[in-house]
């Protein structure tokens, strides 16, 4: 058995930036030259902020160009400058005017004829080996209404995930059969994990061409894929395919478990621009669903990731999921003509991230977070060690064909979300320079001011610092975990002078200090070089007290009034 531990785990699995490193971005999101998409860009920024993921917006007339060249050259100069950049999110729809859109390659290698097709992977591919440096994703609006009710779908989907059981407990699994091909493979492969983590996966299968009979596929390297995968393996699929009875699924079926509820649909068949072929589904059932609970989507398949096919309602099948109310939260597709085996081992490789025990002998066993447009890059990295396809030219195509869309660090919901166990002080002084926290592990905290990252918390580390505030404030809490309910409170930040009942008197004074005020435990004075020159405890909790200056020097002092729960600083003069 292998372990193999590819280079993207170094991007995937690492914690995001303390503050100290604030002012190196996580996160890019580039938008248009248009106001109305650079707002809600803006709005999904704070949204990533406010939970600890430090991102920044910005146009392209602030890049200088908008052509993938000046792009790449743009990101790959940042990416040298900022090891903590990690995901890129192009926020505009395929388009060389800079006002309407964002360009990407347009690249001519196709082994079909005559076939060009869009590569925005190309845009991170800054060592020229078609493999992606950083995360990059695409959310394709193409105005500022199509942007609104993307960004409005991303936050409502994370804060207020689905809580049908049945929502997570199916998730959808769809194929053409074709006996010469592993689309069967891929799907049942996936069945079968689900299945295995106790989930009752729903299987929309029909036939594409050919009778399926006890025969997985007649692929050269399929003895490969069932050694894994089959009962001498990982168990997830038996040695035939008997166990599938119903080969007559449609886009009855599919609107149907849509509409249901169901957290992911994978399928797996051929495609076009705007359908997928067996089981059928195309644009037009997309734009008749009325599910509320949005759903991902897996698309491997060909085309139905062209993003720059069409205008307007007339866009591609990835485009119309997003650009659909009740359509999906995010989606996996290509932008042309994909190859199988190599498709599939790259579908694999992309669960792998998601579920670290897919595969147990691959990548890594400790993501915290399901992320899909990571995955996307995984997947990639997951396919270039792989000897499953014997279609192994086609593993650089397959590199910069699939695409994510949808924003970059969106978090899948698989399971029942539960509440998040945190505490942490509600109020603080301003002079407070630090203060403690309890969570629950894997939560990662952010605490933030207007928006603005002020600390973060993620590993094991429970006291938080912070600068002290010049004036009262309130402080944002945001905790995130996996599959659990996205966590907001406050910590309002109190003025350490600010107390009705105290009252200090005379001042200046010439020999004794009266203090009157409730509750106060002790009286520190410093002279105006921080010396603490005097200590008094109110041991008889008395709430007048009498302070002897005869013997301080004249000139300014500081008396610190500590009290059970804070401590508030008055200056006095002595004469």
């Amino acid at each position: 058995m292998r372990k193999i531990v590819v280079f993207i785990l170094f991007l995937l699995f690492c914690q995001l930036p303390k503050a100290k490193s604030q002012h190196l971005p996580s996160y890019l999101i580039v938008t248009p030259d248009n106001e109305g998409i650079r707002q809600w860009a803006d709005t999904l920024a704070r949204f990533r902020n406010e939970q600890g993921i430090l991102t920044e917006v910005i146009s392209l007339n602030e890049i200088g160009e908008n052509s993938p060249i000046v792009l790449r050259n743009y990101f790959k100069q940042l990416y040298d400058d900022n090891n903590q950049l990690s995901a890129i999110l192009l926020f505009g729809d395929y388009d060389k005017d800079a006002t309407k859109g964002i360009s990407s390659f347009y690249l001519n290698d196709h082994p079909e004829n005559n076939v060009s097709y869009l590569a925005d992977n190309k845009i991170v591919d800054f060592n020229n080996d078609d493999l992606p440096e950083i995360c990059i994703a695409r959310l394709p609006a193409a105005n500022a209404e199509q942007a609104e009710l993307m960004v409005k779908k991303t936050m409502r989907y994370e804060t207020n995930p689905s809580t049908n059981p049945d929502y997570y407990h199916r998730p959808v699994t769809a194929m053409g059969f074709e006996e010469s091909r592993w689309f069967q493979l891929c799907s049942e492969v996936i069945a079968g994990y689900f299945e295995s983590i106790g989930k009752e996966p729903t299987r929309l299968n029909a036939i594409y061409s050919g009778n399926p009979d006890s025969v997985w596929s007649t692929n050269v390297n399929t003895n490969l894929i069932i050694e894994y995968f089959g009962t001498k393996g990982l168990n997830y699929i038996p040695d035939n395919l008997l166990h599938i009875t119903d080969w007559h699924a449609n886009q009855d079926d599919l609107s149907r478990t849509i509409n249901d509820g169901t957290f992911i649909v994978q399928h797996r068949d051929h495609g076009t621009y705007q359908t997928w072929n067996n089981p059928y589904f195309s644009n037009k059932e997309i734009n008749g669903l009325y599910n509320e609970d949005l759903t991902f989507i897996m698309s491997a398949n060909c085309q139905t990731g062209d993003f720059g096919y069409g205008e307007g309602d007339d866009d591609c099948f990835a485009e119309r999921f997003l650009r659909a109310e009740n359509g999906a939260v995010a989606v996996v597709a290509a932008s042309q003509i994909s190859y199988s085996y190599v498709n599939d081992t790259y579908v694999w490789g992309f669960y792998d991230y998601l579920w670290n025990d897919f595969m147990p002998d691959y990548g890594s066993d400790d993501t915290e977070f399901k992320y899909p447009a990571f995955a996307n890059m995984y997947g990639k990295y997951f396919l270039k060690q792989s000897n499953w396809p014997y279609l192994s030219i086609h593993k650089e195509l397959t590199y910069n064909l699939f695409h994510y869309f949808g924003d970059a660090f969106l978090q899948l919901n698989t399971e029942i979300p539960k509440e998040i166990n945190i505490s942490y002080p509600k109020e603080i002084l301003t002079d407070c320079s630090s203060f403690s926290i309890k969570k629950d592990k894997g939560t990662r905290v952010a605490f933030s001011v207007d928006g603005e990252i002020i600390a973060t918390s993620f590993g094991d580390d429970t006291l938080i610092n912070i600068k002290p505030f010049f004036k009262e404030s309130k402080i944002k809490v945001v905790a995130t975990k996996q599959d659990h309910y996205r966590h907001e409170g406050y910590i309002h930040v109190k003025s350490n002078l600010d107390t009705d009942d105290l009252n200090i008197y005379p001042n200046p004074v010439k020999d004794v200090l009266f203090v009157e005020g409730k509750d106060v435990k002790e009286i520190v004075i410093y002279n105006s070089l921080g010396q603490m020159l005097m200590k008094i405890n109110n041991s008889a909790a008395t709430e007048k007290m009498e302070i002897n200056c005869g013997a301080l020097k004249k000139g300014l002092f500081h008396l610190h009034i500590i009290y059970e729960d804070k401590r508030v600083r008055r200056s006095f003069v002595v004469m």
